[in-house]
């Protein structure tokens, strides 16, 4: 890709970002996180192999998204994606054969979102950290989960990793990776549950537009 393109589409990507993280957080803590954030990611890995957890809610839609008519399509019925940060459609021109979306739809609700790849090429960007390169294909990457706050705490993060889990495996996958920051103690336990084990510590600590990245085994 040419460089120049490359920057743009960082640049717009950041705005587009910020721009999400000022609207829900307000003006101060925004300006602290821009000055100041660091951030450590769990990568965990799960080998499709745990238990399977059923959906609870009767009225829940469970689809796969795998093009942007698709999704266009629910657009135009009226759902609401802006809850999801950071914006979930910024990744929407992605949606083919290797990454697709997962989601719960609720009495007219988006009531849970959940990006997924088959390759690690395909999840660059992917929020909150990419795993580091690797030339493994084994793997299915999941990455932008999340349930709106008012269905949270009924089983959803569960039964969509459930099915997550299940499509990896019907693609001859044998892994699943994702990376879930250190704090998000409901996320870190839902795969607990669903038999994951953490396998790598992702750090970042970034000022303005320039970061740091590494990586550490985790230990207990």
């Amino acid at each position: 890709m040419n460089p120049c393109i490359s920057l743009i589409k960082k640049v717009k990507s950041l705005f587009q970002t910020g721009k999400e993280s000022l609207r829900r957080k307000g003006p101060l803590l925004f300006l602290r996180h821009l000055l100041l954030h660091y951030v450590v990611c769990y990568i965990y890995e799960n080998t499709l192999n745990g238990p399977k957890f059923p959906c609870k809610i009767n009225e829940a839609q469970f689809k796969i998204i795998h093009s942007k008519e698709e999704l266009d399509t629910i657009l135009k019925k009226g759902f609401d994606f802006t809850q999801f940060p950071p914006d979930l459609l910024q990744y929407r021109t992605r949606l083919n054969d290797e990454v697709v979306l997962f989601l719960l739809l609720i009495n007219g609700d988006v009531a849970h979102t959940s990006w997924v790849a088959l390759n690690k090429e395909a999840s660059c960007d992917f929020y909150p950290s990419s795993v580091k390169n690797t030339k493994d294909t084994s793997a299915g990457y999941i990455g932008g989960t999340l349930t709106a706050p008012k269905y949270r705490k009924k089983g959803i993060n569960l039964y969509i990793h459930s099915e997550i889990f299940l499509y990896l495996k019907e693609r001859k996958k044998s892994k699943a990776i994702l990376s879930i920051h250190k704090e998000n103690i409901a996320a870190r336990d839902s795969q607990i549950k669903l038999g994951s084990c953490i396998k790598e510590e992702r750090h970042e600590l970034r000022f303005l537009l320039f970061s740091l990245k590494w990586s550490r085994p985790y230990s207990l």
